[in-house]
């Protein structure tokens, strides 16, 4: 038997809510009750097989329903939690362009001298120092570089092998270059030679 067959043994629309199944599953028990007809057998015989229908009807319409609203509290929460984090990433996307066009229009609002310019002194930032003093890629001093580079240095022994000169180290002449002149005396990122 199919579910909204169920519903109709209920005397229900299939779009009825879990209440009302319970509610019309009593008011039809206290209609069709077997002890209602005790004076007439056959009265009595008819009612049983009714209530039979409507014990089956009203079980396989409440499990029906349990489950979908199981169902529709799970999608619910689904969509809940798929908001949220959709909400948290157009938020961070958000963020983190409003950060780009900051640095790009400090960037572009500091006139950068390319031939003068002053890196970052920690080896592994590719920023420049900028009018305020400030690393443009992580934000530190001239002077918060250096001393995260020594902590480093005292840290790391491996550091001493690297035979680079940080703080009189040359910079690539070309204005788009991240590297250093190398002791071979070319860029130690796009390889030119130093002009």
């Amino acid at each position: 038997m199919d579910t909204k067959r169920y519903f109709e043994i209920l005397k229900l629309d299939s779009n009825a809510s879990l209440s009302e199944v319970k509610q019309a599953y009593r008011d039809l028990v206290d209609v069709w009750h077997p002890d209602r007809f005790s004076h007439n057998p056959r009265l009595q015989k008819k009612a049983e097989e009714e209530l039979e229908k409507i014990n089956m009807a009203y079980s396989e319409a409440c499990s029906f329903l349990e489950s979908e609203e199981r169902l529709r509290f799970e999608a619910k929460a689904e969509g809940m939690a798929r908001r949220e984090a959709e909400a948290k990433f157009h938020e961070a996307k958000a963020e983190a362009a409003a950060q780009r066009e900051e640095k790009t229009k400090a960037k572009s609002e500091s006139d950068i001298d390319w031939e003068n310019r002053v890196l970052c002194a920690d080896g592994r930032c590719i920023g420049i120092i900028d009018r305020d003093g400030r690393c443009t890629e992580c934000g530190k001093t001239l002077k918060e570089s250096k001393e995260k580079v020594e902590s480093h240095r005292e840290d790391h022994s491996d550091y001493e092998n690297e035979h680079i000169d940080w703080e009189n180290r040359v910079l690539c002449g070309n204005g788009t270059c991240i590297g250093i002149i190398g002791p071979d005396g070319r860029c130690t990122e796009c390889g030119k030679r130093l002009v």
